[in-house]
Formats: structure tokens, C-alpha cells, sequence
């Protein structure tokens, strides 16, 4: 049994296994960004506007994305997002695009489990193609719900890092296996996503995906089963004292 279980947890990782492809992340404009109002940059705010973060983006990458192997098509979203992460600043974090079930996924790189907590390295993968409209393309959701996807993904990180490895192995395999515990795991991360002060973007990504994309009925059932609610991310909201004012 205790094989099966750990064959199981290997099939978990073979899957999400592919290799980085090849990135050139463009050149970001450097307009001699002071943080004295960087704190002013991630309070929650409904609509995360791309211009807001223009002028600053090299400054955030250079700060806190340096460890970072992003994709073009991820690059202003996810620096956004790393902005309400500052503790990941120091992590190694590389994005693939690779067939998934989901849109986005992050998964701690199976070898470095074996290494220290602070020495661990993440992949975030990104799904390129859905079939028979089983899921949503990245790409295909506004710039706001981008962020927070993957201020969801970061999240997770997060959760990753306060566990240990043999830890992570069992969740990995519950993961699989246990629709209760696959559900409890992703409402946790929701929640730690809103309380980091990405709420609206969360709302945004789930808004998105029932109300404005192609996505089957299946895919939305599968969503609803496992994450939280726009209701319940919305009462989740309501309970933290970072939104008082945007409501």
C-alpha cells in the first residue's frame, strides 16, 4: 500500500514534469522608482490597472523578482502579484507552459523536496491549450484576474513552505485522492490570497470564469466543487479590516 501511495505521488509530479520553454522576457523601463509610496501599491484596490505599475515594474523585478524565470506572457502580472509576497523575493520560481487540467498550477520541483525549506525551488505551470473548453487559457482573462491567479499560485507557495517535506508528499497524495481534502486545501489558499490583499482579483478570476468565458459546464462544476465561492470570497472579505474602506 505504502508503494502504491508513493508510485501515486511520483505520477502526481511526472505529469507536470515538462521542461521551461525557451523565455525572452522584454525590457522593462526603469523611471527611477522610490519605494516611500510602495505601500500605497499593494493595498487591495478593486482593478488592478497595468498603467499604475508601468513606471515601476523594472524597479519590482529588480527587488523582488530576481530569482524568478518568468514567461513574457506572465511577466507584469506576476511581478504585480509578487508585490503582495514580499517574503518570496529570495525563492526560485521558474514558469512552464504546458498542457494542464487547470489553468495555472504550482508544485514545489520534486528534487529540491530533499533539500532545507529556504533552499526549496517551485514551478508555476501555465496550461497552453484546453480541449472541448475544459478550462480557460491565461491569456484570455482580463489583466486583473491575471494577478490574481497568480496571487493564487504564490499562495500556495506559501503554504508550501511552511511544510516539510514529508508533508508536502502526503498532501500531494490526499491531493489526488481526497476531493475533501483537495477542496480544503484550495479554500485555505483562497483565503490566504484575499487576506494578502488580493480579494477583488480573486473575485475577478472567478466572475470570469462563470459569467464571461467559453468554459464547459464541467470545468465550472469542477470549480465550484474545489475553490471558494464569489459569495464566499466575498464574506471572507467583508471579514477582513483591509477591505473596510472599499466597501
Amino acid at each position: 500500500m505504502k508503494l502504491l501511495l508513493f508510485l501515486s505521488f511520483c505520477c502526481f509530479y511526472s505529469v507536470l514534469s515538462a521542461q521551461p520553454e525557451a523565455a525572452t522576457v522584454p525590457s522593462l523601463n526603469d523611471n527611477g522608482f522610490s519605494f516611500a509610496h510602495f505601500n500605497e501599491l499593494t493595498l487591495p484596490r478593486k482593478v488592478v490597472n497595468k498603467e499604475d505599475y508601468q513606471p515601476f515594474l523594472q524597479a519590482l523585478h529588480d527587488k523582488n523578482g530576481h530569482q524568478i524565470e518568468f514567461q513574457p506572457e506572465t511577466l507584469e502580472s506576476g511581478l504585480i502579484a509578487l508585490a503582495f509576497y514580499p517574503e518570496l523575493k529570495e525563492v526560485k520560481i521558474r514558469y512552464v507552459f504546458q498542457d494542464t487540467k487547470t489553468t495555472l498550477a504550482a508544485r514545489p520541483r520534486f528534487l529540491s523536496l530533499f533539500r532545507g525549506r529556504d533552499k526549496r525551488a517551485y514551478t508555476i505551470f501555465v496550461d497552453k491549450k484546453v480541449k472541448n473548453k475544459e478550462g480557460v487559457l491565461f491569456e484570455n482573462f482580463p489583466f486583473n484576474a491575471q494577478v490574481g491567479g497568480l496571487g493564487h499560485e504564490y499562495a500556495h507557495i506559501i503554504d508550501y513552505s511552511r511544510r516539510s517535506s514529508l508533508n508536502i508528499m502526503w498532501l500531494g497524495i490526499k491531493y489526488l485522492f481526497s476531493k475533501k481534502a483537495k477542496a480544503r486545501l484550495e479554500h485555505k489558499v483562497d483565503k490566504i490570497t484575499i487576506e494578502r490583499g488580493l480579494g477583488w482579483q480573486t473575485l475577478a478570476w472567478e466572475e470570469y470564469i462563470f459569467h464571461h468565458s467559453e468554459a464547459s459546464r464541467k470545468y465550472k462544476r469542477y470549480k465550484r466543487d474545489f475553490y471558494l465561492g464569489e459569495e464566499e470570497i466575498r464574506e471572507h472579505m467583508q471579514k477582513c479590516k483591509l477591505y473596510e474602506s472599499l466597501y
